[in-house]
């Protein structure tokens, strides 16, 4: 099983990674809590806000801001928790 430690986070992405993540879709989110499994590996870059992605045991955690770009592995169970109303780009392989 995946754990928070495989999460692959860059906060400055080369700007041809920008602008292939900018044809993804959009989802948003107000600032909550909330669990989360992934059934599928999934490629985000956060276009506003703030998240905090905790392991299942709450001990380790990724931080994630405008700008970022991060890869959430399949198998991952994690714990998300939205600080600043969250916009991303997202695709899911």
């Amino acid at each position: 099983m995946a754990d928070i430690k495989d999460v692959k986070a860059v906060k400055n992405p080369s700007e041809e990674l920008k602008a292939e993540c900018r044809n993804w879709p959009v989802w948003e989110s107000p600032a909550r809590e909330f669990d989360w499994f992934y059934t599928e590996t999934e490629m985000a870059l956060i276009i506003e806000g703030e998240v905090e992605i905790f392991s299942q045991d709450g001990k380790e955690s990724v931080k994630l801001e405008a700008g970022d770009y991060a890869e959430f592995p399949e198998g991952l169970e994690c714990r998300w928790n939205i600080t600043k109303e969250l916009k991303k780009h997202y695709e899911f392989k």
